[in-house]
């Protein structure tokens, strides 16, 4: 049972992840399907940050997919055409364009926007991964 597991083994090699839906909360008007709120956290965390085991060679994919399933977070993950890597569609039953039409999920690393699809990005020990359901997604 996957669930038996604790998230972290006694090692020095770790990550953190959290998953955030902070810009929905309150802004409910924002979402087309109105029995979605029911999956939005008041405080508009779907997980608190939290330490994971991190390996060589991890992505930030890799690390979502395991938080995802030891603490049964529902995500869906899609190969787009002309996007290289792993597109992360839903989290936590929160999908792109739930909230308009340039709404969806992005992810940090220590603070930063990388320019690589999540199954691409390789994660250094003691990284920060932020993941956040954005409502009006603009290039930086």
């Amino acid at each position: 049972d996957l669930h038996s597991f604790p998230t972290r083994r006694s090692s020095d090699l770790f990550v953190t992840i959290s998953i955030l839906c902070k810009e929905l909360t309150g802004n409910f008007s924002k979402l087309k399907n109105k029995n979605l709120k029911k999956y939005i956290p008041g405080d508009g965390v779907i997980l608190k940050k939290t330490e994971v085991d991190f390996e060589k060679d991890d992505t930030v994919y890799d690390i979502l997919k395991r938080i995802c399933r030891q603490k049964d977070i529902a995500f869906i993950k899609e190969q787009k055409t002309g996007y290289s890597g792993i597109y992360i569609k839903s989290l936590g039953h929160l999908a792109e364009f739930d909230a308009g039409k340039k709404s969806g999920w992005m992810y940090t690393v220590n603070g930063e926007y990388p320019n690589l699809s999540c199954s691409q990005y390789k994660l250094g020990n003691r990284d920060k991964v932020v993941w956040h359901y954005v409502v009006d997604y603009r290039l930086k």
